[in-house]
């Protein structure tokens, strides 16, 4: 089941824990590792389930060799091993039901399948009716017993065992052990590192002596126990998901002012942005309303007559864009000025009218864009008889800077807060991980893989983004409200109407789906920096 070929392990600074190590564990075998302290036990169990990889030699594992292993395939290897710990790695903010339910929830078993498995192992070890207490709520011996039914309720081929017994007495300690023979009787191979030398002795077991690193003993006893036969799980990635969108949730309500605030900073950070688009949006409406429609002002050569003048005006009209053309002949525009100027006397002083007929051409709807209506203009004065055309644009050209400067703002203002909003979920990420440190180190041992560990925390992420754009929307929308009146009382100075407008609802849905993005990029950028760096201990 598990053979060393020549395995030495080497630390940085040139410390040798194992040199040269050999030997062979049969499937259903039962054995004993001891040793002196520091002879390279717990390194030794470190190796077989990935922690550490050796510095020299081949280790085996049911047919591979794990010592070749790529990091991604590492979890899988420790899912069909049970690892029991002297110091336990109980989750403290899980109940015990929760707690050996883990490794099932890791390896996707189905939700009848975990409680099933579960009940049976908490009833094997005696702890069936402590199921839903916490660790800290245990004695000693019981909290082992827990970590022994973590590790066997997945029904794994080999189990592991680092001093198990170290610190319970001499009555619990044969209980334990007692244990670990009703699971090797089931073909299940055991290997317990431990220094109880009269536990040792009070059983007929093969014991692997290591010292200074080097395996300087070890016997053989037959061993009649039928092979662990371990049945692959079904289904079960609802299961994943569910627990991850579970223990996002339960993570934001384990501290729900730290929660409230972070939701707090990213709605403000959100609110400025939407309220500068607001703006933007209700100054390109308002512009529309109030004011006028931009013209072109076409002056006719002098030298035509009526009849010419006429041509060329329905030549005008025949252009693409215009929408209608009002005409003024040269008397129309003579009185009109003699009207508003005051110089009629001198007008009439003059042998010949001075002033050329006018055309004021209106141009449609989808040519009264700046480059639209600098081409129509082009067009315009390219007809024969036309001497010049003004564009009446002064209006215009103030609207489209004045949009412009506000589009601008908002689109820098919009820029910053969403870098903000990112560095807001990614620093409350990282603090989570960092609180969570523990239960990361128990689940990675357990067969947790990165993505595994990873999906809280994305979901948690996406959450704050998603609560914070929301709370966003609350804000923006008083804040509409409280204005629409000031700006209706405006409007009806200037002898108008106008309706303040607010985020339509594709415009709200839009900013729920961008926030929730981003919280979920921030969360993971964070998440996977912090898991490359991170090794189980």
């Amino acid at each position: 089941m598990i053979r060393f070929e020549q395995v030495s392990k080497a630390y940085l600074g040139g410390r040798q824990a194992l040199q040269g190590v050999d030997f062979h564990l049969r499937p259903a075998e039962m054995a004993f590792l001891t040793g002196h302290s520091g002879a390279g036990k717990s390194t030794l169990l470190k190796l077989i389930c990935g922690i550490e990889r050796p510095s020299a030699g081949h280790i085996w594992f049911g047919g591979h060799d794990i010592s070749r292993l790529k990091n991604r395939e590492v979890p899988f290897l420790r899912r069909q091993i049970g690892m029991i710990f002297q110091d336990h790695h109980l989750l403290l903010d899980r109940t015990v039901y929760d707690n050996v339910a883990m490794p099932l929830v890791i390896a996707g078993a189905s939700t009848e399948d975990i409680r099933r498995r579960v009940s049976a192992a908490l009833d094997k070890v005696g702890l069936l009716d402590k199921a839903k207490n916490f660790p800290i709520q245990l004695s000693g011996g019981e909290q082992q017993r827990v970590g022994i039914a973590r590790a066997v309720v997945n029904k794994p081929a080999v189990l592991l065992a680092d001093e198990p017994t170290g610190n319970l007495d001499d009555a619990l300690s044969e209980g334990i052990l007692r244990l670990f023979e009703e699971f090797n009787r089931v073909g299940v191979t055991v290997l317990m590192a431990t220094h109880d030398t009269g536990l040792i002795a009070r059983r007929n077991y093969r014991i692997l002596t290591l010292s200074q690193g080097r395996m300087v003993g070890g016997h053989s006893m037959a061993n009649n126990a039928k092979t662990a036969k371990s049945k692959a799980l079904r289904g079960g990635w609802r299961e994943q998901w569910r627990y991850a969108w579970m223990n996002a949730i339960a993570d934001m309500l384990r501290q729900p002012l730290a929660t409230l605030l972070t939701v707090m900073v990213i709605a403000i950070s959100l609110t400025l942005p939407s309220v500068c688009y607001i703006v933007w949006k209700n100054v390109s409406t308002a512009a529309t309303q109030w004011y006028p429609t931009p013209q072109l002002t076409v002056y006719l050569d002098k030298s035509l007559d009526d009849d010419a003048a006429v041509k060329v005006l329905d030549a005008i009209k025949a252009e693409a864009g215009v929408e209608k053309v009002n005409y003024l002949s040269r008397e129309e525009a003579r009185g009109e000025f003699r009207n508003w100027s005051g110089f009629g006397g001198a007008l009439d002083m003059l042998e010949e009218n001075p002033l050329p007929a006018v055309a004021i051409v209106t141009p449609q709807m989808s040519f009264q864009s700046s480059d639209t209506l600098t081409t129509l203009r082009d067009r315009v004065a390219a007809v024969q008889g036309v001497d010049e055309v003004r564009m009446d644009d002064s209006w215009f050209a103030r609207l489209a800077a004045l949009t412009g400067l506000v589009g601008q703002v908002a689109l820098m203002i919009g820029i910053l807060m969403v870098v903000a909003v990112f560095l807001v979920i990614g620093n409350s990420v990282r603090l989570s991980i960092f609180s969570r440190r523990d239960t990361i180190n128990v689940m990675k041992l357990i067969g947790a893989t990165d993505g595994f560990i990873l999906r809280p925390f994305l979901n948690g992420g996406a959450m704050l983004g998603f609560f914070g754009a929301l709370l966003s929307l609350v804000l923006s929308g008083a804040l509409v409200w409280k204005l629409e009146s000031v700006v209706t009382n405006v409007a009806k100075v200037f002898g108008t109407t106008f309706t303040l407008h607010g985020l339509g609802w594709d415009e709200a849905l839009l900013l729920l789906l961008i926030s929730a993005m981003i919280g979920w990029i921030a969360a993971w950028l964070a998440t996977v920096q912090h898991l490359r760096r991170f090794t189980p201990q």
